[in-house]
């Protein structure tokens, strides 16, 4: 439904931090799709896997996937997407523990 290289600014916050490793996958292929080249997504994504790969999300910490900071740059190398920033975020963001979480920004190169 959104035409191919079409949008400048994807925006995620505080819900693919439970998207199972694979949907993130396809996510990002998408991002890939319709991103205009120089387009941007900002995504916050979980970073438990990078502690408990292959773990129950409905077990894990705030229901969090097993996807991580790692695993979200090859997603975006397997896109031709660039990384252009990563952080982990944890107890000082407000969440229970250290490296829970990670805020990646990905561009599509122009």
């Amino acid at each position: 439904m959104i035409p191919d290289q079409s949008v400048t600014l994807i925006y995620k916050f505080d819900a693919m931090m439970h998207f199972d490793k694979l949907v993130v996958r396809d996510y990002v292929a998408e991002f890939r799709r319709i991103l205009r080249p120089g387009g941007c997504a900002f995504i916050h994504h979980s970073n438990l896997g990078a502690l408990h790969p292959d773990s129950d999300w409905a077990r894990n910490t705030g229901s969090r996937s097993d996807m991580s900071a790692e695993l979200m740059r090859q997603h975006a190398a397997d896109s031709k997407l660039a990384v252009r920033f990563q952080r982990l975020s944890g107890m000082a963001d407000g969440w229970g523990m250290d490296n829970l979480d990670c805020f990646t920004v990905l561009e599509r190169p122009r």
